[in-house]
């Protein structure tokens, strides 16, 4: 088995219990040492939860996008799991949803103006795995202001991560550019802040 095919098919699981728990008492330390997965300076305490999913010869890139979208998942309590309604938000839409909602423009007003999460996507697909997971990060903490933030995938979240590469390859390219596509391709489909992304899901082995 592949690197690859070992992490796709454990993260799923994994952080199907970190949503399913997070709010739990007696998920407490677990998801303590989990959102110390967020930064370099920390991430050792996540270790123990984290690499049993990973293969010994996991690359540092990989690690680094499980580490970060796992802790995201432990920290934002706020910002919940998109149902799984057979409707697709990725990660670029959910942005879209959480600047409409933030700023109370419409989808065409992002065409003229992508407010400061469109600013800040205009060239996340330039940036490492650690920046861009750092910039997603910045558009978590500025959900949590709305009180009611919009629901997000965190599966689709962790796999964009996870396919980020280093910007060379098509596959590579495809993942990076996919969340600025999202972005402004839900402004269009939502011009308030209500459902968007129709498009079918496909869910990974790993979260079958």
């Amino acid at each position: 088995m592949t690197e690859r095919e070992k992490t796709a098919e454990a993260w799923g699981p994994l952080l199907a219990t970190i949503l399913a728990q997070r709010n739990e008492p007696e998920f407490r330390r677990e998801r303590a040492a989990l959102r110390k997965g967020i930064t370099p300076a920390t991430e050792t305490w996540a270790y123990p939860y984290v690499l049993p999913v990973l293969s010994l010869g996991a690359s540092a890139a990989t690690r680094t996008a499980l580490l970060r979208s796992l802790a995201m998942a432990a920290e934002y309590l706020s910002v919940p799991q998109r149902p799984n309604d057979g409707r697709r938000a990725s990660v670029g839409i959910w942005a879209c949803r959480v600047e409409l909602e933030r700023s109370g423009k419409t989808g065409f007003d992002l065409l003229q103006d992508p407010g400061l999460i469109g600013t800040r996507l205009a060239t996340i697909h330039t940036l490492t795995v650690e920046e861009a997971a750092a910039t997603l990060r910045r558009i978590f903490d500025l959900a949590v202001q709305l009180g009611e933030p919009p629901a997000v995938d965190y599966f689709d979240l962790t796999r964009t991560l996870l396919q980020w590469g280093n910007g060379t390859s098509a596959a590579s390219r495809e993942v990076r550019t996919r969340i600025l596509r999202d972005f402004y391709s839900g402004s269009l489909k939502d011009g308030a802040a209500g459902d968007v992304g129709q498009e079918p899901s496909e869910p990974t082995d790993g979260e079958r």
